[in-house]
């Protein structure tokens, strides 16, 4: 809330200008800040934490979908390591809902579910077949009268023998279709797509979409339809799992091969390795830093067990040399690994 970032921002202040910092400068250098404690449309908008970053010339503030304990840190390098969760956070999602006479796409994100507008979808499978009917897309087959009697009849579909089938068949050009659409609006994206609907449904839409982020697991709903909100509330397990899949793929890769010179637990060999891009994930457990100065040129490390003015929280700094060569940073589950600070899982 704004008293806290308040009361943060003071003791800031109070941090800049015993590291000989003017006052007057130090205001100065807060002032993007301390705007926000008082900015109503800034904290309507909010999540569950706020992260701030300020720098000589730069300045950030963004919410967080999790929590987090309230931190102050004035250091040469941004603290990212609070940040790690967001990493491999699934901001938004989309649910497509696969009902034949209601298809509609619902974009999702931490706080809301909307309805989105998909060019050239057709949502309602009656007024597909009359498009497809009036645009000669379909096969007609007259019966002449030796088959049905004196007066024939005509036959939209693949064929009229078999009723079941040409429903079928007509479910699938539909859903071809409501896919094609689907695909177009989703050209340049990569949000993960939940399907909502029966069994069958969500099996034809499986076997002919072209969009490759569609879960393997979707919504099994019936004929009553779920509101925005519920759908968004039914899907948020599916892609939390989705986005822990990486973390716990680096897990396992570390489980498997501790012990044979790939991975490490020493502080000193991850920051050589992550400022020379060899560290492919950083694995972090618990918040306890480690303070000390790392000299990148010469690979020295030094570490105390105090803060000392000049030092810097080493995991820190690991976490930045992984990120700058598109390594990937993790947090370790309590106890799901015996670590007591990071460990890292090498290239080679």
């Amino acid at each position: 809330g704004h008293i806290r970032l308040k009361n943060l921002l003071s003791a800031a202040e109070d941090l800049l200008v015993v590291g000989e910092m003017r006052r007057t400068l130090a205001k100065d250098f807060l002032a993007a800040a301390t705007a926000l404690v008082n900015d109503k449309i800034f904290w309507d908008e909010r999540l569950d934490s706020v992260a701030i970053y300020i720098a000589d010339g730069f300045f950030r503030a963004f919410h967080l979908p999790f929590h987090l304990d309230d931190s102050l840190d004035v250091f040469a390098t941004f603290n990212v390591v609070p940040l790690t969760p967001a990493l491999s956070a699934r901001s938004s999602y989309n649910v497509l809902v696969l009902d034949k006479h209601q298809v509609r796409l619902v974009h999702c994100d931490e706080r809301s579910a909307t309805a989105v507008k998909v060019d050239g979808l057709i949502s309602d499978i009656d007024k597909y077949t009359h498009a497809e009917h009036d645009d000669n897309s379909h096969q007609q087959h007259t019966v002449g009268a030796s088959a049905v009697g004196r007066s024939g009849r005509t036959v939209i579909g693949p064929g009229g023998g078999d009723h079941d089938a040409a429903e079928r068949a007509r479910a699938r050009r539909f859903f071809g279709a409501v896919d094609h659409s689907i695909t177009q609006h989703f050209k340049d994206c990569r949000d993960p797509l939940i399907l909502a609907g029966t069994k069958d449904a969500q099996a034809v839409y499986r076997d002919i979409t072209k969009y490759a982020h569609v879960l393997d697991q979707g919504l099994l709903t019936t004929s009553k339809i779920e509101s925005n909100e519920e759908l968004r509330m039914a899907a948020r397990p599916l892609v939390d799992v989705l986005a822990e899949a990486p973390r716990n793929t680096e897990v396992e890769r570390y489980r498997a091969q501790a012990g044979t010179g790939l991975t490490s637990q020493q502080i000193e060999e991850i920051l050589v390795a992550a400022n020379a891009g060899k560290v492919e994930s950083l694995l972090i457990a618990g918040n306890v830093p480690i303070w000390g100065k790392f000299d990148d040129l010469t690979g020295i490390v030094r570490i105390n067990e105090v803060a000392a003015p000049t030092d810097e929280n080493l995991i820190n700094r690991a976490a930045l040399g992984t990120l700058r060569h598109h390594g990937s940073v993790f947090t370790v589950k309590e106890g799901e690994l015996e670590l007591v600070g990071p460990a890292a899982v090498f290239r080679y």
